[in-house]
């Protein structure tokens, strides 16, 4: 509990040295229809809360909260992968981060596969949800991927 109330401050103290005011209203885009983003937008809303900015979050389709984003219709977006910053050049990405998202493998527990690392799968079919960013860069490079619509 110490450490979360640790890493709080340490972000209200990295937030409270950003622009807004408590006047202002900061503007973010969310990828629609994602739980992890509603989450996201809450967890950032309470911190921008702590120090007084108020949040208001648009949910919009990924490409086009990119979009609105470099285009600076929007003041940044709520949640993005590590490696959006890298695709994104003009953008900053806000150090550190306030929440992380991991995939995971899943395979029937009758099985006798075992996955301790993404070399492990090389030798398996493998099935991810088309325009998933996190899980194309989970199996990139991976022969025998097929992307499925969710």
């Amino acid at each position: 509990m110490i450490k979360f109330h640790l890493f709080i401050l340490s972000i209200t103290y990295c937030f409270s040295c950003a622009s807004a005011s408590a006047n202002e209203t900061l503007n973010f885009g969310s990828n629609e229809n994602l739980v992890e983003q509603v989450i996201a937008g809450d967890v950032l809303t309470h911190i921008y809360e702590l120090i007084g900015v108020k949040v208001k979050i648009q949910e919009l389709p990924p490409k086009r909260a990119n979009i609105e984003n470099i285009n600076l219709k929007t003041d940044g977006e709520v949640a993005r992968i590590y490696t959006y910053g890298v695709n994104n050049p003009s953008l900053i990405r806000v150090e550190p981060p306030y929440y992380k998202l991991v995939s995971a493998v899943f395979a029937l527990k009758s099985s006798s596969i075992k996955i301790n690392s993404k070399a492990d799968l090389e030798k398996y079919k493998i099935a991810v949800i088309a325009g998933v960013a996190h899980s194309k860069d989970a199996t990139e490079g991976l022969a025998n991927v097929t992307p499925a619509r969710n």
